[in-house]
């Protein structure tokens, strides 16, 4: 199951860096992101500096803390952070090894999608469901008008994080659709419209 995962993280980042809403969405994703990597890691940066920091602080010394502290964008923070510590040459190099490939799934699959996503754009994933759908693959596309990030929407407005969202309750019933015709291999559950 996914939701809310950019399929085609190659556009998706592209997306982000065209027009100001997405340019804000980047802006703000990577301030926090950045916020979070200085505020969990801050403290130790001096520590792992030093030569006898120890091997539990060496990936610390492998991100350019320099470029982190100036980035605005989530490839600024990619290419200071994610790049340096797995190897990757830059973020497109990243983003070509991340995208996973859907055409290769041969088991259920779950993708769910809100239009008024804040974050990932509907549209390369309206791509990917007509590819699966020529493919006949077993894969149940959910693109819903509202909804937004994560589904994240639904519940109430001062308990939406102790409530399931409507994605997590989706989710739930695929799982229990599937689970309760697992049984019966030789055969195709019932059509997944029924959920």
């Amino acid at each position: 199951m996914t939701v809310s995962a950019p399929l085609r993280l190659a556009e998706h980042m592209r997306r982000l860096e065209s027009g100001v809403d997405w340019r804000l969405v980047n802006l703000a994703t990577a301030s926090a992101k950045k916020a979070e990597l200085f505020a969990k890691f801050g403290p130790r940066l001096v520590v792992a500096r030093t030569p006898s920091s120890g091997a539990e602080l060496e990936h610390l010394r492998a991100v350019d803390w320099a470029q982190l502290a100036w980035c605005t964008s989530l490839r600024q923070l990619e290419a200071a952070t994610v790049c340096p510590l797995h190897g990757y040459a830059d973020p497109e190099d990243y983003y070509a090894a991340c995208t996973p490939q859907p055409e290769a799934v041969r088991v259920p699959w779950l993708c769910v999608h809100a239009r008024d996503d804040p974050v990932i754009n509907v549209e390369p994933v309206l791509a990917v469901a007509k590819a699966m759908r020529a493919l006949d693959a077993p894969a149940l596309f959910v693109v819903t008008p509202r909804g937004g990030h994560l589904g994240y929407a639904g519940g109430s407005a001062t308990s939406w994080q102790d409530e399931p969202s409507w994605a997590d309750e989706l989710a739930a019933s695929f799982i229990h659709h599937w689970e309760a015709h697992s049984h019966a291999r030789a055969k195709p559950p019932p059509p997944l419209s029924r959920l």
